[in-house]
């Protein structure tokens, strides 16, 4: 005799579909969120004019006679910073159908809405990303090739094929970001592989004149993302159309890790070596901005000097809940 199995009653059953739209892919903006946004503030072509302070009035003597002179005067120095503005968009393209659709009752999500939001939650993404770089729109750097395939390399500030997605458009320029290769040819990423910290390129050739730490920006953006944080904080170059040799008082402090490991003493010379800026031990509101892998060297340090001193039968936890240094608060950033 033949049973009803569910083969059998698959065309009588609706299928059961959650009502939320999981998102899988990692979009944080941590740190570019806690940036203080100022809507009072409007710019245009000029740019903002931020007026600074870069030499002190130097004019003082000191006497041991009872009258002397006046000193020769002297006037303290003020340079004009200015801070234009970036241009960037994200396009999102429907179909008709698609509109018409979109006024559905029976949906899961907006389509639209749903399709704009998520859009600019990556382009939010992006923003965080860039604020770590150094206004090149620097996505990756190439380590070698092989046919369609770029390694990229993931040393120092770098994140192999990290900040790469599929079906984005790229190109790729020398290390000086001057010179175009492949004859500025847009290519577009058909996969990438994280462990392996590989990008495939699409169709077009990659020419013979790609080598060895060429860099890889979005289509039609090198040198054109805003000033990140490899800008800002540094003590050579330029910073706004002011240069930094000239105007010393412009150098934020730098303190190099020479390769390194992190240690606590490392983070006190960085914060001892600041007080000869800023003048103070530490700011209020200072925080320490790390990647997980910092983080975890941190957690490192720690491992072996945790004590349980608490009576009777406790959790067993080996890790800690919370992690700050002299007091100073952290913050995880995955870029």
């Amino acid at each position: 005799m033949a049973a009803l199995n569910t083969a059998g009653i698959a065309s009588l059953l609706i299928e059961k579909v959650q009502k939320i739209v999981e998102d899988g892919i990692e979009k944080k903006d941590v740190t570019f969120s806690r940036i203080e946004k100022s809507p009072a503030q409007s710019t245009n072509s000029l740019g903002v004019r931020l007026p600074i302070l870069v030499e002190d009035n130097a004019s003082e003597e000191w006497r041991s006679s009872e009258g002397f002179d006046f000193a020769p005067s002297d006037a303290e120095v003020y340079k004009n910073m200015s801070i234009t503005y970036t241009r960037v968009d994200k396009t999102c393209e429907f179909t008709g159908d698609v509109a018409n659709l979109d006024k559905d009752p029976d949906k899961l999500v907006g389509i639209i809405a749903n399709s704009v939001a998520k859009g600019t939650m990556k382009l939010k993404k992006s923003l965080n990303r860039m604020l770590f770089g150094d206004g090149s729109g620097e996505l990756a750097r190439v380590s070698s090739i092989a046919g369609a395939v770029l390694t990229l390399n993931n040393s120092g500030n770098l994140f192999g094929s990290r900040k790469l997605d599929k079906r984005a458009r790229v190109q790729i320029y020398d290390s000086t970001l001057a010179t175009a290769r492949s004859s500025g040819q847009v290519f577009t990423i058909s996969s990438t592989d994280r462990a392996a910290k590989t990008a495939t390129l699409g169709a077009a050739p990659i020419s013979a004149d790609v080598v060895n730490n060429d860099v890889v920006v979005f289509a039609n953006s090198v040198s054109a993302a805003f000033n990140g944080f490899g800008n800002l904080i540094a003590n050579t170059g330029s910073i706004h159309g002011l240069a930094r040799a000239t105007f010393p008082a412009l150098n934020s402090t730098v303190v190099s890790a020479s390769s390194a490991a992190l240690s606590a003493s490392l983070l006190d010379q960085l914060g001892n070596t600041m007080a000869y800026k800023t003048g103070m031990e530490k700011q209020d509101g200072m925080v320490l901005i790390w990647a997980p892998a910092q983080r975890q060297g941190y957690l490192n340090l720690g491992y072996e000097l945790k004590q349980f001193v608490r009576e009777g039968a406790q959790p067993l936890d080996l890790s800690f809940d919370g992690i700050t240094h002299a007091n100073i608060r952290t913050i995880t950033d995955v870029d």
